[in-house]
């Protein structure tokens, strides 16, 4: 999760950005502020029983971590030749971020959990872009600082697209470090 501060001013450009946006014959749709947060892995449909063996895994990893330190600085627009979808980099503890993705990849891999092979770019999905003219906006998003938050756990989510956008469940919130002691 990031900060509740970061999220306000993840919302705040949402806004700004709005008539900037109409302005030059584009728009967006954004995602809601209690949906930004970083992407690690998009897993697709798993049954409950494979479910169970994830938490185990993800568990087994956050166990052995400490909480750390983001900073989200700047857009980027994907795909960069039709860009479509808005996100938020991380910048300070990117290196971080790619590597948990990696461990949690690797022990996914050994329940047999095939790979997520697109491109990982440390970052919060901000939103969609629309309209006409979304090349040259693109290229002209980027100089903003949304602030440092502190990565205290891991949050398994079950996603389904929709025609209105996507909806999010949280399934399970793994605490970075290992369980206080009972």
């Amino acid at each position: 999760d990031v900060s509740l501060a970061t999220v306000e001013k993840l919302a705040v450009m949402q806004e700004e950005l709005n008539p900037w946006l109409e302005h030059r014959g584009a728009g967006a749709s954004w995602n809601d502020a209690s949906s930004m947060r970083i992407g690690l892995i998009s897993l697709d449909d798993l049954d409950d029983v494979m479910l169970m063996s994830v938490s185990d895994a993800v568990t087994r990893v956050t166990d052995s971590l400490v909480p750390f330190k983001v900073s989200l600085r700047g857009l980027k627009c994907l795909p960069e030749d039709n860009p479509r979808i808005i996100l938020a980099e991380v910048a300070m503890g990117r290196e971080l971020v790619e590597g948990l993705r990696k461990v949690v990849s690797v022990h996914l891999e050994k329940l047999g959990v095939a790979p997520d092979d697109r491109p990982a770019i440390p970052s919060v999905f901000v939103g969609r872009l629309s309209g006409t003219t979304r090349q040259p906006v693109a290229a002209d998003l980027g100089a903003y600082e949304f602030g440092d938050s502190q990565v205290r756990s891991i949050v398994l989510l079950r996603q389904e697209l929709t025609p209105r956008g996507a909806t999010t469940e949280v399934l399970r919130r793994f605490a970075l470090g290992p369980a206080p002691a009972s």
